[in-house]
């Protein structure tokens, strides 16, 4: 009876007279990954960036809170990003694109992975591989025209968002199904644990 309870049984009487009981495996309750958690916070974090800051290169200044607008402000003149001082059109382009289909997904991929749904999989993968793309320009241009003492400030903020995305892309290209069944997951779970301890 320890054994079974050390291993996470529980007992559960039955409507019959008497003191027979049975053993029923508790019912399982999904876990979340470090990796989903992390993925998580970044599609979030990246909500208010794209609405409040990246989309003041499309949309005209008298449709924002005069704080952020000043904060965009503040920001180009502190660290002389050229891309946001500037906005070429190429940089304006690749701006809509985040909105149109980027600010989207972020929502798409909160639910799917709080929800452990397999069908974000192919989004991710696309999601992934438009966002390293844009990056490459982006990431030259900040190395061509930044100035030199910004340079390195510069390229630390937005180096996260080529590295984490590919992160995220290579994750979902090595798992054909993101979020295997419960069981499955226990299991291959326990097997591991018991590899480890040999």
């Amino acid at each position: 009876g320890n054994s079974l309870t050390r291993r996470g049984w529980t007992t559960r009487k039955r409507r019959t007279p008497g003191n027979n009981t049975k053993w029923r495996k508790p019912r399982m309750r999904p876990r979340r990954p470090c990796r989903t958690q992390s993925s998580s916070f970044f599609f979030a974090s990246h909500i208010p960036a794209t609405i409040l800051l990246d989309s003041q290169a499309l949309f005209p200044s008298k449709m924002y809170p005069a704080a952020v607008v000043q904060t965009a402000k503040w920001y180009c003149e502190t660290f002389g990003d050229p891309l946001m001082s500037n906005m070429p059109v190429w940089f304006k382009a690749l701006v809509g694109l985040e909105v149109a289909f980027e600010l989207p997904f972020f929502f798409a991929a909160l639910y799917a992975l709080r929800t452990r749904k397999n069908w974000i999989r192919i989004p991710a993968i696309i999601y992934a591989s438009h966002t390293v793309t844009a990056l490459v320009p982006i990431l030259a241009s900040l190395i061509s025209d930044a100035p030199a003492d910004k340079r390195a400030v510069l390229l630390s903020f937005y180096t996260p968002y080529i590295l984490i995305p590919a992160w995220i892309g290579v994750h979902f290209v090595c798992n054909p199904v993101p979020f295997p069944p419960l069981e499955d997951e226990a299991s291959r779970e326990a097997q591991d644990a018991k590899t480890k301890s040999q």
